[in-house]
């Protein structure tokens, strides 16, 4: 990692957390965190797809319905797997200053990340994010609400990408200010 000169990784799936240190124990420069991120310091529920490394967080019987849909076939195991309990810090709880890249992946759970973020975005100079409609629509959120937060931060969205098969979008927004 030797792009960045400080690297702060959060996984709160334990076994991709064992994963994300297993390849990176040799790079100095990255200290990792077993932890979700949100807009609550807390603990939240956590449905692990014991077949891919896809995760979702459990909001309402609607969402485990929706996962059960999505989830089916060879990834049936899910089903009969209990949530787990993961803690869930808000990122303003963490002490950084100056932060060049943030890239969200939290399947569906974006909104809530980045009101975890609020008061260090203005530190932050690019975020690269996935976007879940699915899930939004489940969430009581839309896109608009996302998209507010950042340009009211002086961020704008450089670019808006299709994920092939899905019904999600990365985007990348830039903070004008830095």
């Amino acid at each position: 990692s030797k792009l960045f000169k400080y690297v702060e990784c959060f996984e709160p799936i334990p076994t991709l957390f064992d994963m994300l240190e297993k390849n990176t124990w040799q790079i100095d420069n990255i200290k990792r965190h077993n932890v979700a991120i949100s807009n609550l310091n807390s603990n939240v529920m956590i449905y692990e797809n014991p077949i891919r490394t896809e995760s979702n967080v459990v909001v309402s019987k609607e969402t485990k319905e929706l996962l059960d849909s999505r989830w089916t076939g060879k990834n049936s195991k899910w089903k009969d797997q209990e949530p787990i309990s993961v803690p869930c810090k808000k990122v303003d709880s963490y002490n950084f200053d100056k932060v060049d890249f943030i890239k969200i992946d939290t399947e569906g759970y974006e909104f809530e990340t980045l009101l975890g973020l609020q008061e260090k975005l203005k530190n932050v100079k690019l975020i690269l994010f996935e976007h879940h409609y699915d899930n939004m629509i489940l969430k009581n959120y839309k896109f608009r609400d996302i998209n507010k937060i950042l340009i009211d931060n002086n961020f704008y969205q450089i670019l808006k990408i299709k994920m092939p098969l899905r019904k999600s979008f990365e985007y990348i927004y830039e903070n004008k200010s830095i």
